[in-house]
């Protein structure tokens, strides 16, 4: 039996029957209207997938009948809702064409192997038949990774293959501190799991309730964490792919010396050599105490000045993360507003007081650190990070923000529905660069996409925040959001990501940090590759997969 307790909606995010109750945000509406020229708010859209309009099965019933023969028939799903749920990601162009209920590039089938030999068959099958194969872990690919596109002069038909059955933790090796996992293993349970046993993976991406090991490790995934654990590549120390061409295992170990490491050029491969099956990752012993604590400093500059010390001291926190000025005041705006007469008073004060510092609105980034490990580490943590921030000009703002933060940080993706019911573009993209860089790669990214909205006479706004911080640089996350051209929806969004990105690329920084590349990201990595790294990745290809069954259209 299937558990589809991570199973999201078919049209949106998240768990069918989940909101964001916009009705009871009063800070959002106000943001929505006074922002981006909303006047009449939508609360609420309902969605039939009984009228989606979806292509017919490419696929006869004899070869519908071969799967079942090999995989069971509880394994074979031909019906249209399964088909629908698996025909995109999450992507904003996923969810423009998803909300038209029209689907023109469906999976044929869809299937459910419980073990490693039911995807060797499925591949044997696949290629014997020229079908092509779209793996399937949680379906929270933002880039496009997910549809069914089929490569020139294939047969047409596609399958998608959901890993939700592979879900077992096969080994926790407690003296060298690492698991084995199945692919399709999904995050909540997990670290539930881990943490029964007192230890965590720490790696939580804003996907994390509803992505898989699979997919972490298929995109390079990062988790919010990652300044301390390290992103997915980090944490993977052995792994198993099923190709076309067989399965490749590589077991655990810690370093080698056995020429390039081909486990490297496996993480990051979106499908397209094979199936991951299991991975080998590192795990920590869980923290006993969390403290996340908020600080405002004066401007962007100064914030990353000290966000970079800490790091080259060995300061190094569970989260580091620094919202630019347009994005601490868009936060502030989006909170919830006080109701009751001592809440609005309060608040008030505290704004008195922030701008009485120094610290009013447009004068403060928002910084926030959060300590995980032992109670006396955290405090000792605390103290020494206290005094590299003393020498710049900074207000600390205590625990509240962090505590808001953590209740919520796994809840926001849930609003971008919300504000495509009311016609408003939302959108994200990130890249990262060295400390020297980061300033001026974050004024000009955010320069374009605000002139690319400004020729297009929509209303918006454009912010973004570093994370995922290392001694060498840090990455940077951009959010846009404006008001939709009504029929050109697309189109908008094409015109910012191109500008984007093909500033980034100019800038020599890479175009995904840790979303990866699907299809969105495709023309622009082939403008980054120089000739000989493209000449490598396409002759992996022919080796794993001379065919060219698995996940058409993304990466290569």
């Amino acid at each position: 039996m299937l558990n589809h307790q991570y199973r999201m909606k078919w049209w949106g995010w998240g768990k069918e029957g989940v909101n964001f109750n916009l009705a009871n945000r009063l800070g959002i509406i106000e943001y929505m209207q006074n922002r981006l020229g909303v006047e009449n708010i939508v609360y609420e859209k309902h969605f039939d997938w009984r009228e989606v309009q979806i292509p017919p099965s490419h696929l006869s019933p004899s070869l519908v009948e071969l799967f079942r023969s090999h995989l069971g028939s509880d394994a074979v799903c031909s019906d249209d809702y399964e088909r629908i749920l698996h025909a995109f990601g999450k992507s904003y162009r996923d969810a423009i064409r998803i909300r038209s209920l029209k689907i023109d590039n469906a999976p044929d089938l869809v299937l459910y192997p419980a073990n490693k030999k039911g995807l060797q068959e499925i591949l044997t099958i696949c290629e014997e038949n020229n079908i092509a194969v779209v793996p399937f872990g949680g379906g929270t690919s933002v880039v496009g990774g997910l549809e069914a596109l089929t490569n020139a002069g294939a047969s047409g038909a596609v399958v998608s293959v959901d890993l939700a059955r592979l879900n077992r933790i096969t080994c926790l090796e407690e003296r060298a501190l690492y698991i084995s996992v199945e692919a399709g293993k999904f995050g909540p349970e997990l670290e539930a799991e881990l943490n029964a046993h007192g230890y965590t993976l720490g790696h939580f991406p804003q996907s994390f309730e509803f992505s898989t090991v699979g997919g972490w490790v298929a995109t390079r995934s990062a988790g919010q964490n990652s300044t301390h654990y390290g992103k997915i590549e980090d944490l993977v120390i052995g792994l198993e792919i099923v190709t076309p061409r067989g399965i490749l295992n590589i077991p655990a170990s810690t370093h080698r010396a056995c020429g390039p490491d081909i486990k490297n050029l496996l993480i990051g491969s979106e499908g397209r050599l094979g199936i991951i099956s299991e991975v080998r990752l590192k795990i920590s012993k869980a923290p006993r105490a969390q403290k996340y604590v908020g600080y405002f400093f004066a401007n962007f500059q100064e914030a990353t000045t000290a966000a970079r010390e800490l790091l080259q001291k060995g300061l190094v926190p569970a989260l580091l993360r620094i919202s630019d000025e347009e994005e601490t005041e868009s936060m502030i705006q989006l909170n919830s507003k006080p109701q009751s007469l001592s809440k609005k008073l309060q608040h008030a004060l505290g704004f008195s007081y922030m701008a009485a510092r120094g610290f009013g609105a447009g004068k403060r980034v928002l910084m926030m650190v959060g300590l995980e490990g032992d109670k006396n580490d955290n405090e000792l943590l605390h103290v020494r990070i206290n005094k590299v921030f003393s020498k710049y000009s900074h207000l600390y703002m205590g625990t509240s923000i962090g505590k808001s933060w953590l209740k919520e940080r796994f809840f926001l993706p849930y609003l971008r529905d919300d504000f495509l019911n009311n016609h408003i573009l939302i959108d994200t993209l990130e890249t990262a660069t060295t400390w020297e860089n980061i300033e001026t790669l974050h004024d000009k990214v955010v320069m374009v996409i605000s002139e690319t909205f400004s020729r297009q006479g929509v209303p918006h706004s454009v912010f973004a925040h570093i994370s995922h911080l290392y001694k060498e640089g840090a990455s940077l996350y951009f959010t846009f959001v404006a008001k939709q051209q009504k029929g050109r929806e697309l189109e908008q969004w094409t015109a910012v990501k191109r500008a984007a990105s093909e500033t980034i690329i100019a800038f020599g920084a890479p175009i995904s940090h840790h979303h990866g590349i699907g299809a969105d990201h495709l023309p622009f990595l082939r403008k980054a590759l120089g000739e000989l790294e493209s000449k490598t990745l396409h002759a992996l290809k022919e080796i794993y997969d001379p065919k060219g069954i698995m996940n058409p259209g993304k990466l290569l």
